[in-house]
């Protein structure tokens, strides 16, 4: 990444607290920097928000226990984009299921250390990452879900869907905007900030199969909605993998080592462990052939 990008962090806080739309004015310099500032910065308000608004989070964790606990039995969930995992320390109370491992993360590394601190009584494993280059091998995790965590990325929606689709095993689940089930406000909201749009088209062209699509409901701003698209992946005999961190760039086995995730293969590229989160973002990769 241009090393200028980071010079200009401090004018992107300034903005922020002038509460200018961080991702909407930087896009154009470069999305996925804007998309990573702007949620970094945002650390912590995703907690006070949830505790102004129980009765969001409350809807949100119903929803999503209740698909999961429908899909049958799972050894293993994923959540994409986790955040300061709000969401995700609700959803897994309400798991039927009490013999699974439960993976999340989020391209915010500060993020995820705030949400390590929900979840140090439960069977859990944080990490840093980003939704396009997932740290797991092909049909390694059996249920993976989205929580508008797919939103900013408009543009590149078959290329999160392809990545996503990769990863699982079972079940994608994806709750997300649904332009196509918006209003006239909500589709004008949608194309401003340049959310995802067409899921459900980008879904039939790949072929996925499509067990469930809805509107939801209309999201805490009147603005934004949020829909459902469930996808069944067909398992293939020997297609379960043990469930081990990969290399996002090689994709060879990542063994741990004290504070540090060493490749097993020969590439020489090794990862941090930060306050316990393996950082597995591609440019936390350290070239290391004699470590």
């Amino acid at each position: 990444m241009n090393k200028n990008l980071y010079k200009l962090i401090p004018k992107i806080i300034n903005d922020y607290k002038k509460g200018i739309n961080i991702i909407r004015k930087y896009k154009k310099v470069d999305k996925d920097f804007s998309i990573q500032v702007s949620y970094d910065i945002q650390t912590g308000t995703y907690n006070s928000q949830h505790k102004k608004y129980p009765n969001l989070r409350k809807r949100t964790s119903d929803t999503i226990s209740q698909i999961i606990n429908s899909l049958g039995n799972f050894k293993n969930i994923l959540e994409v984009g986790a955040g300061e995992c709000t969401n995700f320390i609700e959803i897994l109370k309400k798991i039927n299921n009490k013999k699974y491992n439960a993976y999340a993360f989020d391209i915010s590394l500060s993020r995820i250390s705030l949400g390590r601190k929900l979840c140090k009584k439960r069977n859990t494993y944080l990490f840093q990452s980003d939704l396009f280059n997932l740290p797991f091998k092909n049909n390694s995790i059996d249920i993976l879900y989205t929580l508008h965590s797919l939103e900013p990325n408009g543009g590149r929606e078959v290329e999160a869907l392809k990545e996503l689709y990769r990863v699982t095993r079972k079940f994608l689940i994806l709750y997300e905007p649904i332009y196509e089930f918006g209003n006239s406000k909500v589709k004008r909201h949608i194309k401003k900030n340049d959310y995802v749009r067409n899921l459900y088209k980008y879904c039939k062209e790949l072929d996925f199969k499509i067990i469930e699509y809805k509107f939801l409901y209309n999201s805490l701003h009147s603005n934004n909605n949020t829909g459902l698209i469930i996808i069944q992946k067909k398992i293939k005999k020997g297609s379960e993998n043990n469930v081990d961190f990969v290399c996002p760039i090689t994709s060879c086995k990542l063994i741990k080592d004290g504070n540090i995730l060493t490749s097993k293969g020969k590439s020489g590229l090794i990862y941090p462990i930060i306050n316990g989160i393996p950082s597995l973002v591609k440019s936390s990769a350290i070239l290391s052939t004699k470590l």
